[in-house]
């Protein structure tokens, strides 16, 4: 037997045990109102039925508790086991009974039995009915609840799927376009690459007729390597050989200094010597001067002017002569003395004019003889270090350098 069968069978009994039992509650009554009359013969009998009777109040209080069980939503499988096994007591009962041999008070009993375990069965039916009930609002408020929600959910999730549609339908377009886009950029990367591979032959070429002329240019380039390597190895013995020609010309311009330092020193010796007589014969000319100047005024007067020119242009040449070692000095200043003196030598033609010329004229030759002797030893340093020109004058002289 299932639960529905089993559920089926608890409403029957249920609500012909309700009806039932109204109907043997009066009769009952009135039964139990009325003195009962027993059959001596049946007090084994009643006995026996008093055990009966308890135990269908065991079965009913067991009944009464599965169904409480089942209304507390539990039990519902053993009360219909326990409702078939009672069926199968029953039923086996009425078998082993024979017909006839049950008073009316047994039966009566029994019906009072069946029908309180009725009653309490249809009371605990009602109670789960109502828990069912009340379940069953439960529920169908959840239920309600639940549809309400999903409703909503639904309703937002159309709204979800129309915004999505409309998105995917903007980003559809816009993979679209940019389809397009990629396309023509796809289009323009492939002519630009066909391009690119033209240039690149080109440029290969390029490349290899640069590495040809590299290689002529590598060649060329060892080549005069090996020429530059030659040529300042030449330039290395060349430099060498200078060098060796500088320390000796080094050392010889050291001697030609030395022997410079030494005429230089004998040179000025002599240039005070001479500049000491110099003046010693200026001073001797200016007395001389003044002795002729009484009886020769008037004949000067007019060569004054010619004669103190000269005279100046004299003295600027003695001036620069005397700056240099090896200018004749003295012989400039003794001809220009006889020149100034000697266009009246014939005028005077006393004693005083005659020894003053004399002594002029021997001045002039000592000088002359010094100039000599400085002139050859001018000759002597010039063959000795003929390199380069290191001063000037009348003879000029070199000296040695680098």
């Amino acid at each position: 037997m299932t639960t529905a069968q089993a559920s089926d069978d608890y409403v029957q009994i249920g609500a012909s045990g309700e009806s039932e039992f109204e109907s043997q509650q009066s009769h009952g009554e009135s039964s139990l109102a009325q003195p009962s009359i027993e059959d001596p013969a049946d007090n084994g009998k009643v006995g026996a039925a008093d055990n009966g009777d308890d135990d269908i109040c065991d079965d009913a209080i067991a009944v009464a508790a599965a169904a409480a069980s089942s209304a507390d939503g539990v039990g519902s499988q053993e009360l219909g086991n326990y409702l078939q096994s009672y069926m199968g007591r029953r039923a086996a009962a009425a078998e082993a009974t024979e017909p006839g041999s049950l008073n009316v008070y047994e039966e009566l009993r029994q019906k009072e039995q069946d029908l309180l375990l009725a009653a309490e069965l249809g009371r605990a039916l009602l109670c789960s009915n109502a828990q069912l009930k009340e379940e069953a609002e439960l529920l169908r408020a959840e239920f309600e609840a639940r549809l309400a929600a999903s409703e909503r959910e639904k309703a937002d999730l159309r709204g979800k799927m129309d915004a999505a549609e409309q998105d995917w339908d903007a980003q559809l377009r816009d993979l679209q376009a940019e389809t397009r886009a990629l396309r023509e950029e796809l289009r323009r990367q492939q002519v630009a690459r066909s391009e690119l591979l033209a240039a690149n032959e080109r440029l290969l070429e390029d490349c290899r007729q640069s590495a040809a002329r590299v290689e002529s240019l590598q060649s060329e380039l060892r080549a005069r390597r090996a020429e530059a390597q030659d040529r300042l190895a030449a330039v290395s013995a060349e430099v060498d050989e200078l060098r060796a020609e500088r320390a000796d010309m080094e050392r010889r311009l050291g001697r030609a200094g030395a022997e410079l330092d030494a005429l230089a020193a004998v040179g000025e010796e002599q240039r005070a010597r001479l500049e000491a007589r110099l003046a010693e014969l200026t001073d001797t000319a200016a007395d001389l001067r003044e002795r002729l100047a009484a009886s020769l005024a008037s004949q000067r007067r007019q060569q004054m002017e010619l004669a103190e020119e000269q005279l100046y242009q004299q003295q600027q040449q003695q001036q620069q002569q005397q700056s240099m070692i090896t200018s004749p000095s003295t012989p400039s200043s003794s001809s220009h003395l006889l020149f100034l003196f000697g266009f009246d030598s014939g005028l005077a033609g006393d004693c005083l004019g005659e020894s003053l010329f004399s002594e002029l004229a021997g001045f002039g030759a000592s000088a002359a003889r010094m100039d000599g002797l400085y002139d050859e030893d001018i000759e002597e340093d010039e063959a000795d270090a003929p390199v380069c020109c290191v001063g000037g004058g009348a003879s000029g002289f070199w000296r040695s350098g680098d």
